[in-house]
């Protein structure tokens, strides 16, 4: 799974309309009752407060992900459904009276402050966002609330130390709040935010497994391995990293709710590295270590989020401009070739006309040189044009296209070029920008093979290898500095190229050892389709120029 671009901007991220309005309705008055039911599952018999809290952050992110003029209909929602699950629990009406107020306040206070910060949309795509939740949702909202439900619970002799309760209270809705409402608000627009191949899928398996593996191992530890081990504690630690670098902070939180679940388990049942003097001191440890531990790595995700989708607009914009200047190109070289090369062929022409009928030509030594100086200019401007744009790419193909090159660059120079293509079928399409890319790399490297090596000879190979186009530009030359060639503007324009395409290159060289130039683009489906590159008109005749295959 990978993120691939922004959602565009709607009113609510849920569909729309009576029927699906009803149905979300009860689909977040149902997960409330779940919520509950799971918090009571994970309350100790001698303690007032749950270890964790899941209904306020559910209705908090049901309130994120709604329009605004619902709320009142998701606050009603739940009432029903928080009477139903606190009284099969034997709670105190008054008790669960206070909760109830407690509750929805939190969640509505947390809504009401991030959507007046900004737009609770892409709260969890910016670092901005990550901020003001962690602010507003996590840290404000609960802060404020937890003095009604401690109040609450004192009055009503549910509890009995107001501090003690109001601690417990507010951090097992902090970790709620830190573990459920991301992935809540991110999968509730999954359609737009996701983007799922096989390789992120595999990744993502094998993310879970190792996560369930490690939770298992450190807090279970105890009774797997015979001994209990405090160090254990921090093994979930890389891979929370490896989820926070690599995937985005939907899954994180996701990973986070994980071990959440697995550590209150194993602290409900006597065992685990949090396991202390007391109880309270217990649940405190655990809460503040996940608290602790999930709020930074939060941010370090949507930083790195942010970072990806940067890369992917600079991508993107390389890409463009990348296009747009080859469609300078070919439009400059088409208006040498059909503009002043066809002009200059009319000079020629009337010129062997006049020569043909004037039998005193030879005698005329000055037209006769400017003769022959309009063929060099007409050559000229042929090469040029050619260099501009190669048409033989577009008639004959990349393969044909990078032979003709060597081809040419040998009978130009002293330096022996010789092109090997490997593993092509015949039957192989490549798309275009694929092709003008690696044969731009093509002639960039032959260009600095020619320019710099020394060499006495070169080898250009284009291989398929497992779904990807290999170039390798290879030369006995004197070779150079690798850590110099980052700095060359022409290997600035091989990697971006190569970028713009999700290709990469790499350069393997060193003083009097050659030097060695490996270019590759995987084959697959394009994310950004471009429009075809105009086809260029043959040559006029008398010129170096490929003929069209049909």
């Amino acid at each position: 799974m990978s993120i691939v671009r922004t959602p565009p901007t709607t009113s609510t991220d849920i569909p729309s309309g009576r029927a699906w309005d009803a149905l979300w309705v009860l689909g977040v008055a149902a997960s409330y009752y779940a919520g509950t039911q799971l918090g009571f599952a994970l309350t100790r018999q001698d303690q007032p407060i749950a270890v964790f809290w899941p209904p306020n952050a559910i209705l908090l992110a049901a309130l994120l992900v709604s329009p605004i003029r619902q709320w009142w209909q998701l606050l009603l929602a739940v009432v029903p459904a928080h009477v139903l699950a606190q009284l099969g629990h034997g709670i105190p009406v008054t008790t669960s009276l206070g909760w109830l107020i407690g509750n929805s306040a939190e969640a509505l206070l947390g809504a009401t402050l991030i959507a007046a910060f900004g737009r609770p949309r892409v709260l969890f795509e910016t670092t901005t966002g990550v901020v003001g939740f962690l602010v507003f949702a996590m840290v404000t909202a609960p802060v404020v609330t937890s003095f009604i439900d401690a109040a609450f619970v004192v009055a009503t002799g549910w509890g009995r130390d107001f501090w003690v309760v109001w601690v417990m209270r507010l951090l097992s809705n902090m970790l709620a709040q830190l573990t459920i409402v991301p992935t809540f608000v991110v999968c509730c627009r999954a359609a737009t935010f996701w983007s799922a191949d096989g390789r992120r899928l595999l990744e993502a398996v094998c993310l879970t497994a190792a996560l369930v593996f490690v939770s298992l191992l450190a807090f279970h530890g105890e009774s797997l391995l015979g001994t209990s081990i405090p160090a254990l504690i921090y093994l979930p630690l890389p891979v929370l990293l490896w989820a926070a670098m690599r995937f985005n902070p939907a899954v994180l939180s996701g990973s986070l709710l994980t071990i959440t679940v697995i550590s209150t388990h194993s602290l409900m049942h006597g065992r685990g590295p949090f396991i202390s003097s007391s109880v309270a001191s217990s649940v405190l440890s655990m809460q503040v270590f996940l608290a602790t531990i999930g709020a930074p790595l939060l941010l370090l995700a949507a930083a790195r989020h942010e970072q990806r989708r940067t890369e992917a607009s600079l991508r993107d914009t390389s890409g463009r401009l990348i296009d747009a200047q080859e469609r300078e190109r070919q439009r400059i070289a088409r208006d040498l070739h059909d503009n002043i090369g066809q002009r200059l062929t009319l000079v020629e022409i009337e010129l062997d006309r006049i020569a043909a009928a004037d039998h005193e030509w030879p005698r005329h030594e000055g037209l006769s040189r400017l003769r022959d100086q309009m063929s060099l200019i007409s050559q000229a401007v042929w090469e040029v044009s050619h260099g501009l744009f190669p048409s033989n790419l577009e008639y004959l193909g990349l393969v044909n296209a990078l032979s003709r090159l060597c081809t040419e660059t040998d009978d130009d120079l002293p330096i022996r070029i010789r092109c090997e293509t490997r593993g092509i079928p015949e039957q192989l399409e490549i798309p275009a920008e694929v092709s003008l890319c690696l044969y731009r790399v093509a002639q960039e490297a032959i260009q600095n093979v020619v320019r710099h090596s020394l060499a006495s000879q070169s080898v250009v190979r284009l291989q398929h290898v497992s779904g990807r186009l290999v170039l390798d530009v290879v030369d006995d030359g004197i070779g150079f500095d690798e850590m110099r060639c980052a700095s060359g503007l022409g290997f600035a324009s091989i990697r971006e190229r190569l970028k713009a395409v999700d290709g990469g290159v790499t350069v393997q060289s060193a003083p009097a050892a050659g030097t060695r130039v490996r270019a590759w683009v995987p084959l697959r489906e394009r994310t950004i389709a471009r429009s075809p590159l105009p086809v260029m008109q043959p040559a006029a005749a008398g010129r170096r120029a490929p003929a069209p295959q049909t």
